[in-house]
């Protein structure tokens, strides 16, 4: 295992957080505090449980700061929720810091393939007859929310946790 492959209990912890912000924000568009605040108090034991406490704790903290900083200038600007910025964070504190950094690239470009896919989705849409456009599941279209940004997280995510198994990040490690 290389140093930027997960040990196991902390992938599993990784995709059960990752499952359950993927629920709660295409059910209700929001990912609650106490779901992103259980997230990292978990990782952060399990990081110390299977690393250490000194490099456990070091890794995790310094993965939850890279996830956060790279998505607080998204939130500052308008076009992420906090939510997102929060659950990002957290999913640096299961990933590390190296990890985080290949998660938030990929996460960016998962969400721009998101909502180009959105932007056309709803220019076809439109260009429908007033007939059409009312019905089924067009009718969503006519708003104008953005896509659940946890979808582009998870897809970041789980590309970054299947590039550090393959071996393929390893340029990011040492």
């Amino acid at each position: 295992m290389t140093d930027i492959q997960l040990p196991i209990p902390l992938l599993m912890g990784l995709f059960a957080f990752l499952a359950a912000i993927l629920v709660t924000d295409l059910g209700s568009r929001r990912i609650p505090n106490s779901l992103v605040l259980l997230a990292i108090g978990f990782s952060l034991v399990l990081r110390m449980a299977t690393e250490g406490p000194g490099g456990g704790l070091f890794a995790g903290v310094a993965g939850g700061l890279a996830g956060l900083a790279l998505f607080l200038p998204f939130y500052i600007a308008g076009g992420m929720g906090a939510g997102d910025v929060k659950a990002m964070a957290a999913c640096g504190c299961f990933l590390g810091p190296v990890q985080a950094l290949l998660a938030a690239g990929l996460t960016l470009i998962a969400g721009a393939v998101l909502a180009i896919g959105l932007v056309l989705t709803r220019y076809v849409a439109l260009t429908l007859p007033v007939s059409h456009r009312a019905s089924g599941a067009l009718a969503g279209f006519r708003s104008a929310e953005g896509i659940p940004y946890a979808a582009a997280i998870v897809l970041g995510c789980m590309g970054s946790v299947l590039l550090a198994r393959q071996g393929m990040a390893n340029f990011f490690g040492s």
